[in-house]
């Protein structure tokens, strides 16, 4: 028996169509023609990447550093939530 043989017929092409629609796309990043674009060698150098960070997954990182001591640690479930009062000022 099979993965596929408890899907319903409706479940089962919905499954089809998707990996049908992601087969063309590259496993790494996830872009469209990776053969023509992403895993070309002609653009090995040409792509610009602009790295920003994430300053709420800092937050929860940070946060879960300072129990990292605790054997527990692993079961922690970060609740982020924004305090508006600790921002900086916007500039002008």
């Amino acid at each position: 028996m099979s993965e596929w043989d408890a899907l319903s017929d409706d479940d089962r092409d919905w499954a089809i169509a998707t990996a049908a629609l992601d087969g063309d796309k590259c496993p790494v990043c996830g872009g469209d023609d990776p053969e023509g674009l992403c895993q070309n060698p002609r653009y090995q150098h040409a792509w610009d990447v602009k790295i920003r960070r994430c300053y709420k997954q800092r937050a929860v990182l940070m946060a879960m550093e300072r129990v990292r001591s605790d054997p527990y640690a692993g079961t922690f479930v970060p609740v982020v939530t924004l305090n508006e009062a600790r921002a900086k000022p916007e500039r002008k």
